[in-house]
């Protein structure tokens, strides 16, 4: 059974506990979790906060979700994979999110130059329905938008990282998106932010739907940049 959730960040918690089964080999891989309806009833919460664990689950390569079938435990990466990811996690807690967001630059720069090269018209598609649901959301009142911009984001960066068709590339940079998630939230509050950040990113998909490898790259970290000014002037304003 899994255990009722108390605080106030609930997706949180329910992503620790599965994913500690998950390491404890409580879930192998292949395991179907149960339902959405059966996990919401377990945990306390809504289908709402469960649906958003789920799919960071899904970033974070630990599960799969086949529509029609359910969320599997993923196959697709090793238990020493995972367990990195989780050091990661920890370097989080002691704050070093500019460190991880340099990595981030090293590794995401790069990913858009080779995505311009290799991008599918399929990746150009999601990544255009991405910048779709941004437009959108940046309208909604603050309470509302900010999921699904964080969805939106996460989306945007994962089709980029998976148009390079390089999955080792891939997998090393999914926990690295993952893990700041939390200081993207507080970023998608700040007034003006959403704008910039829609920006940025339909600059990005500009470049690399033109094939155009340098400006993909230049648009990737002129964004990455920004996101690290607005998380010191986070850090500065505490």
């Amino acid at each position: 059974m899994y255990i009722p959730l108390i605080r106030t960040k609930a997706y949180e918690q329910i992503i620790s506990q599965i994913r500690e089964r998950i390491l404890n080999k409580e879930l192998k891989p292949g395991d179907k979790l149960p339902p959405e309806v059966q996990l919401a009833k377990d945990f306390q919460v809504s289908r709402t906060v469960i649906r958003e664990a789920m799919k960071v689950l899904e970033t974070m390569g630990l599960i799969e979700v086949k529509h029609g079938s359910g969320a599997f435990v993923s196959d697709k990466f090793s238990e020493k994979l995972i367990s990195q990811s989780f050091n990661l996690s920890v370097l989080l807690e002691k704050k070093s999110i500019l460190h991880i967001l340099e990595l981030r630059k090293i590794l995401e720069v790069s990913a858009a130059k080779i995505a311009a090269k290799r991008a599918s018209k399929k990746h150009l598609t999601l990544m255009q329905q991405t910048l779709l649901s941004m437009e959108e959301n940046i309208r909604l009142p603050t309470s509302v938008k900010i999921n699904n911009l964080l969805n939106a984001d996460f989306d945007f960066h994962l089709t980029i990282l998976e148009a390079t068709k390089n999955p080792i590339l891939t997998a090393i940079a999914r926990p690295i998106v993952v893990l700041l998630r939390n200081s993207r939230e507080r970023l998608f509050g700040i007034v003006g932010v959403p704008e910039t950040s829609f920006r940025q990113h339909q600059e990005i998909y500009d470049a690399i739907k033109k094939r155009d490898e340098k400006e993909a790259s230049r648009a990737m970290l002129r964004h990455l940049k920004q996101v690290e000014e607005d998380i010191k002037r986070i850090a500065d304003s505490r």
